[in-house]
């Protein structure tokens, strides 16, 4: 089998160092939240309980205190 050099990016988020990649997550994860808790009360329920205000999201450690 011959080896496939790549030469270009699959996408944008190829050329994103590893803080811009962070915040590339921190930003689509926050939105996930958000809408989830504007439009499913199944998770606007279970985010109030826990205390948890998704648009306090800052960092990817902010995870360990979703319920």
């Amino acid at each position: 089998m011959e080896n496939s050099v790549v030469t270009e990016p699959f996408d944008a988020l190829d050329k994103l160092t590893p803080a811009g990649l962070e915040r590339w997550w921190v930003r689509r994860l926050r939105r996930l939240f958000v809408l989830a808790v504007e439009r499913l009360p199944f998770y606007r329920n279970r985010f109030d309980a826990a205390g948890f205000d998704p648009r306090q999201f800052r960092n990817l450690d902010d995870l360990a205190r979703i319920p």
